[in-house]
């Protein structure tokens, strides 16, 4: 956690952000070892987390916990592990020694522990300083001498001290011996091998922090070997460099220069290479060489000439180079291999760079030209009507095929730009317009360093949008810019802010960060959760969570990576979780907000990992809610998350709390929620007629709930014709059969209210059928499950006429009623079906005819109509 000027922003320790977290407070932090290891673990970087507490708590065995994590840093386990380990005199004195901002979030390096160590030595700690090396690095060769410390001045042991010393002399003497024997062995005939060796001999005189003098002599006199390969010089010299860089106050400028163009010179000399002869395969090192560096054969250190960032887009020193200038190389390869490497710069975002190569070997690129063009347009050193004729040349060239570029639509003058206040701010002036489109049509004429042009174009517009200047933009921190854009009412914002992320190359992580700790604060508004001096208007915050769901996704639109945010926005979570106990409600409302928002994050991109883990969380903090009646925020988890069929556990504890009334209010407005609350009660509570009633009258939902009902009763149905053959009357039977009846009863008026008579009509007619089926269970005669041949037998033999039609109108069959008529009346002779039947239909001539029942029915009871 780390907190800002305007904002309390909570973010793991693993930041990536040169802010530290702030220090935890031990009151707050748990004291028993188990909730101190799940705390940690909720970190990304675990083991930063335990130095942190293990400074809060003064318990030097967290420290060692730390260091068996793989990532751990061996030197900021030990440093903590001493320092916790010393009188708090001497943790303060270490602190003010090195102007620490932060003991717990401290990153250590060798400065700080050499501070430690005269610390040590001043207190005679140095017994303590033997078991932190046994503990962390007893492989080090300052183990030796450190024992030899022990030995003098502790223990007075003349035998030890010269074991110590000669223990420490040897391991000196290794580093000079490794070269010899690594000459001699297969592992210097590969050029991967020796390079694995030259890193190997940087990182040991970073361990033993050898002066940068020496290091820097010890490389560039072997480069200096005649049996040196270029690409093996260049990256000694490199390495010289690298070291002369760490003491520039030592160090003469022109000494730096020289080194830097002989770097350059290589690094022509291997382009020319390259371009002329196909790159043969990388050989292949060897594992004993492999094994005995340890080193990863793909880190490379560069020489620190310059930095990126937008430092690169404003430069002091504007510096062109005319086509007239005699080049200090003139072969025309060379030419070629070194407008590579300047473009290579430029694509780098490396202006400056690749201006300093421009000027050490006064060569003209074109591609520079334009992006410095650009700069002196973007800085108002230089007007349209002032470019030389280079420039002009390629603006006339390029207006006839001109592209659009990536702020086509939100760089022009146009309805597109929207006021940036209620003052209704003017679009960009015709003056600006016309800058940014000499910049972009200068910019389409470069084949590489095109994306400066485009970084300098969108500050440039920026700039512009916001009232401010060029300078101001490119001076302020790319996310505090980042900010102001986010928080103007520039319709367009979120498109600026994306295209302004691409421009800056900000990292996945950084970019997380920043939008974590937004994201964060605005919810801390939204929920309460804040300190008095925050803002809480809307115009303050990149995201309001009042607004429109649209605003969020757009807001993780700028993300290439949504799940890094995801993952951010749980660490934060769980750092609420247990770091603010004294203000629960507060801290459970925003703690649920962060987890929805994170599971949004990890649903953007699909992540299954994060999605899951985050359904975990919501189940385990579900217990937390539950146990304080919290139960609007389990509504709010269980809608904002959304997936109701893995969170029915939320279901189950609001509706033992008997607050199932929360569950319909949300639900008039998520038709989801509806339909998962139906296949809930459908499950578990099948025959609660009352809650279901209760549903349809909150959510109006009688369609829903009589189709389910109806597919109920069916189901049920199908079932009975497995179970029961015969329908021999019983107690089961009859109680599944009324079981039915009601089924398709409640169907049946569910449906008319809803309106949906001919579906209300459908049911209505099958519960008269199950009706009828349990009439007739003393007659074993069976109305239910008939197949289509023994509905038209049943029919056409069945002696009572309305029963007959009830069975004929549920299986909705068309029925020849001659059939019937013929058996009953004219072979049985029972005029009462008779009159039934005509109480249904009307009995035409053709219909007597066709059947000859004529002769046998009496005159006097028929009723016949002409047809």
């Amino acid at each position: 956690m780390h907190k800002t000027d305007d904002s309390t922003t909570l973010v793991s320790s693993d930041t990536g952000s040169d802010i530290p977290p702030s220090d935890l407070e031990a009151r707050y932090v748990a004291k028993d070892l188990f909730s101190i290891m799940f705390t940690c673990h909720n970190y990304s970087h675990p083991w930063r987390s335990l130095l942190a507490h293990s400074v809060v708590l003064s318990q030097p065995v967290l420290a060692i916990l730390a260091a068996c994590y793989k990532e751990a840093v061996m030197l900021d386990c030990l440093c903590v592990w001493l320092l916790v380990s010393m009188d708090e005199v001497s943790v303060a004195k270490v602190a003010k020694a090195n102007d620490m901002t932060t003991v717990q979030w401290h990153k250590w390096d060798l400065g700080d522990f050499s501070q430690i160590l005269d610390i040590i030595v001043e207190k005679g700690y140095l017994s303590m300083l033997v078991k932190g090396f046994q503990i962390f690095d007893k492989d080090c060769s300052l183990f030796a001498f450190v024992q030899f410390l022990e030995a003098f001045l502790v223990g007075h042991d003349t035998e030890k001290c010269k074991k110590c010393l000669k223990e420490f002399y040897d391991a000196l003497l290794l580093l000079s011996a490794d070269l010899s024997s690594v000459q001699q062995s297969g592992v210097w005939q590969s050029s991967e091998g020796r390079e694995a060796f030259w890193y190997k001999c940087h990182e040991v005189f970073q361990l033993h922090q050898t002066s940068s003098d020496f290091a820097a002599q010890f490389f560039k006199d072997h480069a200096e070997s005649s049996s040196m390969c270029v690409k093996e010089k260049e990256l000694l010299l490199g390495l010289a460099h690298h070291w002369l860089a760490k003491d520039l106050m030592h160090v003469q400028r022109e000494e730096l220069q020289k080194l830097e163009q002989q770097i350059w010179l290589c690094r022509i000399q291997i382009e020319v290479y390259n371009a002329e002869t196909p790159s043969p395969e990388d050989e292949v090192m060897t594992t004993n060489s492999k094994e005995m560096f340890k080193l990863p054969l793909n880190k490379k250190i560069k020489p620190e000439f310059g930095h990126l960032g937008n430092k690169e887009l404003l430069l002091e020193e504007i510096y062109t180079i005319s086509k007239e200038t005699v080049p200090i190389l003139t072969a025309l390869k060379e030419k070629q291999a070194l407008d590579r490497l300047i473009g290579a710069q430029l694509e780098a975002h490396c202006i400056s760079q690749a201006l300093s190569l421009a000027k050490q070997f006064k060569h003209y690129n074109e591609n520079l030209a334009v992006v410095m063009t650009c700069l002196q347009l973007a800085q108002g050193r230089l007007n349209t009507d002032e470019l030389d004729t280079t420039m002009n040349e390629l603006l006339i060239k390029g207006k006839g095929r001109r592209k659009s570029s990536p702020w086509a639509g939100t760089m022009s003058r146009s309805a597109s730009f929207a006021s940036l206040s209620s003052a209704q701010t003017e679009y960009l002036s015709r003056d600006a317009e016309d800058l940014v489109n000499t910049m972009e049509t200068l910019s389409e004429n470069c084949k590489l360093g095109k994306k400066c042009c485009y970084r300098i174009i969108n500050c440039f517009s920026i700039g512009q949008i916001l009232n401010r200047s060029y300078v101001d933009i490119v001076n302020q921190n790319c996310f505090d810019v980042l900010k102001d854009v986010l928080t103007s009412d520039h319709m367009h914002r979120f498109q600026l802010a994306k295209t302004y992320i691409a421009s800056s190359g900000a990292t996945d992580q950084e970019l997380a960060g920043f939008l974590s700790d937004a994201i964060t604060h605005s919810l801390s508004v939204f929920t309460g959760h804040q300190d008095g001096d925050m803002p809480c208007q809307s115009r303050d915050l990149i995201f309001s969570p009042m607004d429109k769901k649209e605003d969020f996704a757009n807001l993780l639109s700028l993300c290439d990576n949504p799940a890094v945010l995801g993952y951010r926005l749980a660490d934060t979570a769980a750092y609420l979780a247990s770091s603010f106990p004294e203000d629960p409600n507060k801290v459970l409302a925003m703690e649920v907000e962060l987890l929805v928002r994170s599971h949004q994050c990890h649903t953007l991109c699909c992540n299954m990992e994060g999605i899951a883990s985050i359904l975990r969380t919501c189940r385990v903090r579900s217990i937390k809610l539950a146990s304080v009646e919290e139960y609007p925020l389990l509504v709010r988890m269980l809608t904002g998350v959304g997936r109701y069929s893995e969170m029915t556990y939320i279901i189950d504890i609001i509706i033992k709390a008997q607050r199932f009334e929360l569950l319909f209010i949300k639900g008039k407005k998520d038709d989801k929620l509806k339909v998962a609350l139906l296949d809930y009660l459908k499950k578990y509570y099948p025959d609660d007629k009352d809650i279901f009633t209760m549903m349809a009258l909150k959510f109006n939902m009688y369609r829903e709930i009589a189709e389910l009902l109806q597919s109920d009763a069916k189901r049920f149905l199908k079932e009975l014709k497995e179970q029961f053959k015969n329908m021999e009357a019983n107690p089961d039977l009859q109680e599944k059969l009324q079981r039915i009846l009601n089924l398709f009863s409640d169907a049946a008026d569910s449906y008319v209210k809803e309106g949906c008579l001919r579906h209300a009509e459908s049911c209505v007619k099958k519960a008269r059928l199950i009706a009828l089926q349990i009439h007739l269970l003393s007659t074993r005669t069976k109305v239910i499950n008939l197949s289509q041949r023994e509905v038209v037998f049943f029919v056409a033999t069945h002696p009572k006429f309305y029963e007959a039609l009830i069975v004929c109108e549920a299986y909705g069959k068309h029925v020849e009623w001659s059939s019937a008529v013929y058996n009953n009346v004219v072979v049985d002779g029972d005029l009462h079906y008779l009159e039934d039947f005509r109480m249904h239909q009307e009995i035409s001539t053709t219909f007597i005819m066709q059947h000859n029942v004529c002769g046998w029915v009496p005159l006097h009871h028929l009723s016949v109509i002409p047809e």
